[in-house]
């Protein structure tokens, strides 16, 4: 493997295992965080805490997931197996789960409505749409290099 495309492969693989370590500590934060938010924006108005902490446990649990998909399909990338099936369900799986947070968000506006709120419900609804699309343009490559490899 050239150097350029070694060092790509080990800096996307870092930025992906640093933001799922972000992840993960900013999900064990997340109660004090949003009590604290919440108290500043919403001291007059009740919030249901409890409803709107699990929704965002499961979008950081489901986001979690998304981001180990990436780097196991950039680990199969770098092993120059990008057209297999595994790589076909891992993005797929990417967009189910992403159409999920996006799901999640859009029960969020109706307990705790922000800008915020909608421009999730939308990126995350797009990035679903993108990982379906690349799923299905890996699995038609993966049929093109089966044939290709039939032929002599």
């Amino acid at each position: 493997m050239p150097k350029p495309k070694r060092f790509m492969v080990y800096a996307a693989g870092s930025m992906l295992i640093a933001l799922m370590i972000l992840l993960a500590l900013g999900g064990a934060l997340l109660p004090v965080w949003l009590k604290y938010y919440l108290s500043v924006l919403y001291a007059r108005r009740p919030v249901h805490f409890n409803l709107l902490m699990a929704i965002l446990f499961l979008a950081a649990l489901k986001g979690f997931f998304i981001l180990l998909g990436g780097l196991q399909i950039l680990i199969s990338v770098s092993k120059e197996r990008a057209f297999v099936p595994v790589n076909y369900r891992r993005l797929r799986r990417v967009g189910w789960l992403s159409f999920g947070i996006s799901i999640l968000f859009f029960l969020c506006a109706f307990v705790y409505l922000t800008p915020y709120t909608l421009v999730f419900i939308g990126a995350f609804a797009l990035l679903g749409i993108l990982a379906m699309i690349a799923a299905d343009l890996i699995q038609q490559a993966i049929q093109i290099q089966e044939e290709n490899d039939l032929t002599v």
